[in-house]
């Protein structure tokens, strides 16, 4: 996949738990967070750590003004 893309990641404790994707659901009144980020992420992982969780997201970057992306069709 050609051009450039952007990481963020961080660490959390408060909820040990891994958070779950839910399938697209207008009606529910929460929990779209992670849903929003699958839809703009051209990569996601989450792991589990002995204290916590670490989750990375990778974002591909534009190549140019008119907002074309790098490495996905247009």
């Amino acid at each position: 996949m050609g051009g450039q893309s952007a990481a963020v990641s961080g660490r959390g404790h408060l909820l040990a738990h891994l958070p779950v994707v839910h399938a697209p659901d207008p009606g529910r009144v929460s929990q779209h967070g992670l849903e929003l980020v699958m839809a703009v992420c051209s990569h996601f992982e989450v792991h589990r750590e002995p204290v916590g969780k670490r989750v990375m997201a990778a974002v591909m970057l534009a190549d140019d003004a008119l907002g074309d992306t790098a490495g996905r069709p247009g």
